[in-house]
Formats: C-alpha cells, sequence, structure tokens
C-alpha cells in the first residue's frame, strides 16, 4: 500500500475531505476519505468522516454499512484518544464520531429523547473544546471547529472566533475566508459576506463556491453588473452549474437584459430540467 497519494497522507486526506464537506462538495471529499483508506484501510478517522458524509447525504445505509466493514473504528478512536491524551486531531474525530453513533443501533435509537441528544452534543462540543486547548495554533482545527459549532448552533460570535483566529494564523486560507463569508450571508451582511468571498477566491482563483456566494451577496446588495461577473467566472470553472446560469440570467433581468436573460434561464432549464425557481416574464 501506498504511503502517500499525490504526495498527501492519509491525514492530509481527510483534513481535506472535512474541509470540501463543509463546503458541500460531497463528491470531493468522498474521494479524499477513499483515497485515505487505501494509504491506511484501517484509518479511523477516515472511516469515521466517510460515515458522516453518508448520513449527511441521506444514505444510512450505505452508512451502516461502512460502519459494518470496520466494527472497530469507535474503539480505535477511544484508544487513540487514551494513548495521546494531547492528540487535537484525535479528539476532533472523537467528536465528529458522536454525530454517527445511532447508527451503530439505528433501528432502536429514539429521535425523540431530547436528553439524550442533548448529551451527545455536549459531549461532542466538550471534545472540540479540547481540541482548541490541545493546539491553539492550528488554522485547519480552527476553522474545523468553528464549523462544528456553526452546525451545533453555538452563538455566532463564538463561531467567528474560530473563523478569525484560523485567519491570523493563516491569512490566505481560502477556506476559512469562506465559512466567515457564510456566517456574514446567512445573518445577512451581505456587505461584510461578499469582502470575505473576495479574498477565498483572492487566494483561491478556481473557488467555485465562493465566486458563486460572493455574486449571491452582491445581488442582495443591488450590484447586479459585479454578480454577473461572478457568475461568469463560476461557469468557467463549471459550465453545466445550472444555479449560476440562473442566477447569472437573474441578475441580467435586474439589468434589464432580458433577452441575455432568457438565455440564461433557457440554459438552467436544459442542464436541470426540475430546476426549482420560478423564471420571470422576459
Amino acid at each position: 500500500m501506498p504511503r502517500t497519494i499525490e504526495g498527501k497522507t492519509a491525514v492530509e486526506w481527510c483534513s481535506e475531505g472535512s474541509d470540501l464537506h463543509h463546503l458541500d462538495c460531497y463528491d470531493e471529499a468522498f474521494e479524499c476519505y477513499e483515497r485515505a483508506l487505501i494509504i491506511d484501510p484501517k484509518n479511523a478517522y477516515a472511516r469515521i468522516g466517510k460515515c458522516v458524509l453518508l448520513e449527511a447525504l441521506a444514505r444510512s445505509d450505505e452508512a451502516i454499512e461502512c460502519l459494518d466493514c470496520d466494527s472497530g473504528v469507535f474503539e480505535r478512536i477511544d484508544q487513540a484518544v487514551q494513548v495521546n491524551s494531547n492528540d487535537a486531531y484525535a479528539w476532533y474525530w472523537k467528536g465528529t464520531a458522536t454525530k454517527i453513533v445511532h447508527l451503530l443501533d439505528y433501528d432502536e435509537f429514539d429521535w425523540d429523547d431530547e436528553q439524550l441528544l442533548q448529551e451527545l452534543d455536549d459531549e461532542q462540543s466538550q471534545c472540540y473544546n479540547r481540541v482548541l486547548q490541545i493546539n491553539p495554533n492550528d488554522p485547519y482545527l480552527w476553522h474545523s471547529v468553528g464549523r462544528e459549532f456553526y452546525v451545533l448552533e453555538r452563538p455566532n460570535p463564538e463561531v467567528l472566533k474560530c473563523y478569525d483566529r484560523a485567519l491570523e494564523i493563516d491569512p490566505s486560507y481560502a477556506y476559512a475566508w469562506y465559512s466567515k463569508g457564510d456566517l456574514f450571508y446567512n445573518g445577512g451582511w451581505y456587505d461584510k459576506a461578499a469582502t470575505c468571498y473576495d479574498q477565498a477566491t483572492r487566494f483561491m482563483p478556481k473557488f467555485a463556491e465562493a465566486w458563486y456566494w460572493k455574486g449571491g451577496a452582491l445581488g442582495y446588495l443591488k450590484r447586479y453588473a459585479q454578480a454577473v461577473e461572478c457568475y461568469d467566472r463560476v461557469l468557467q470553472i463549471e459550465p453545466d452549474n445550472d444555479g449560476a446560469w440562473y442566477w447569472k440570467g437573474n441578475a441580467l433581468y435586474n439589468l434589464g437584459c432580458r433577452s441575455e436573460a432568457l438565455t440564461c434561464f433557457n440554459r438552467a432549464r436544459e442542464i436541470n430540467p426540475n430546476f426549482p425557481m420560478e423564471i420571470p416574464p422576459c
């Protein structure tokens, strides 16, 4: 078995997979975990990451099958923490593993037991807090924990602190800029969001998701010409991105370019006949 693939270790592929999962780049994240498992078939982090991804995609049967292929994965995570209680990555993946503990007894898990669900959330938070105590200088961990805190509905200032700390350590960390932009976007601070997405694309020019959401933020700010430029950048990278075609059309429509807008709307429908957005009269 290879020790690396494309120069990356199993742990590095797991870290990239986690970042990509947070960006909703599911196919790319899945490939990262698969590569990690080629390097190390018993890599607990990759197994957990792959199962969490499958569960997030509502593919529970496949997630359960993935766990059944390696029934000792939870024990290995616990052992990693016991062997070295200062292993920040082990604590991170232990926290992540709590997301899928229900898969061990899927048919019997009680989703209505609020106390049990809160205990699992608390355990996850404790693991992530431990991560940051052990290694306060790793930008990847600050970013990843910030994303997890967001999912756990921790207060926005707490999440923002994580992203800001990641960027203080590594100002060129495009994924952290993107996540910070997401936080602002979802809070309705579109100007701040656009600035963050701009930084993400500065450091990663082919970052299609950042260009896409920058276009969305600019649209809310009624800066439609700039939004069109963003969607054009998305389409240079992903020519069949139906959402980019639609929102480019929407921006053009608001600029009064009805014919060009209709072309974009038709292209979105051509790519995805079931595209859910309504097309304005052109």
